[in-house]
């Protein structure tokens, strides 16, 4: 959930994509490829964009969350975007297996 409650973020692991369900109505915004195997996500405290953990990688993609487009990509070979310093401080959630 994003911090102003507006999307929930799931990451699909087997399709390699991230799906954007509005909180509201519970509509699908957007299902928005990433890298192989997304596993962890983070959202910013401000609610626009998401960072999204590619397992057996150092790469963390960075989604906004107003375009629904992968803006950036932190580590691996194609640094893009922020440097993982400059992640904020951010929500955290886990589900039960």
């Amino acid at each position: 959930m994003t911090p102003n409650d507006k999307y929930v973020v799931v990451t699909n692991w087997c399709s390699w994509t991230v799906s954007i369900v509005n909180e509201a109505t519970h509509h699908l915004v957007a299902t928005i490829p990433v890298g192989a195997y997304p596993r962890g996500i983070a959202i910013s405290p401000d609610s626009h964009l998401a960072y999204v953990a590619i397992m057996g990688s150092d790469v963390i993609d960075v989604i906004s969350l107003s375009t629904f487009k992968v803006v950036g990509q932190i580590g691996g070979r194609r640094q893009r975007a922020a440097t993982s310093s400059s992640i904020p401080r951010t929500r955290t959630f886990s589900t039960p297996r």
